[in-house]
């Protein structure tokens, strides 16, 4: 009996070494990581990745867009993405429509007009990169520069 306590104890201890070890192996690359997510959280730029099928959903947005599209627009959009169509000014419809189907030319800058929260259209440039799984078009990663003032 003592001799199996034994056997346990000593595995428990090489259990606890083990998760030492990977927690200290993951917290080496949190601590690689931080200067990375710090940059990219305070870029003046708008950062997105969103998944496009099977529905529209933000896997990532930066803060940023509080700053350009008014307070709580984070929020707002990752909670309904669908929140876009209602911003996207009406002649620019069509291209946020192609881009999340995936059958715009992603090879080309895509401008289009966003409404603030004060009522007025914003220029974006859009570089965006489509992401295929299986051959199926499904994330869309984008960098959004506001490029020109209010129209």
């Amino acid at each position: 009996m003592e001799i199996f306590l034994g056997g346990i104890i000593i595995g428990l201890l090489l259990i606890c070494l083990r998760l030492h070890y990977h927690k200290s192996k993951l917290q080496q690359k949190v601590e690689l990581l931080e200067p990375l997510v710090e940059s990219v959280e305070n870029i003046r730029d708008i950062l997105y990745y969103c998944e496009t099928n099977p529905k529209l959903k933000y896997l990532y947005l930066s803060p940023t867009v509080n700053n350009l599209l008014g307070p709580n627009a984070l929020r707002d959009h990752v909670q309904d993405p669908d929140k876009i169509f209602e911003i996207i000014h009406p002649d620019d419809y069509e291209i946020l429509v192609k881009k999340i189907l995936g059958t715009l030319n992603f090879n080309q800058p895509i401008t289009v007009r966003l409404k603030n929260h004060l009522g007025e259209y914003i220029w974006s440039e859009e570089y965006a990169t489509p992401v295929y799984k299986d051959g199926k078009y499904v994330v869309l990663m984008t960098n959004t520069v506001i490029k020109w003032g209010i129209n």
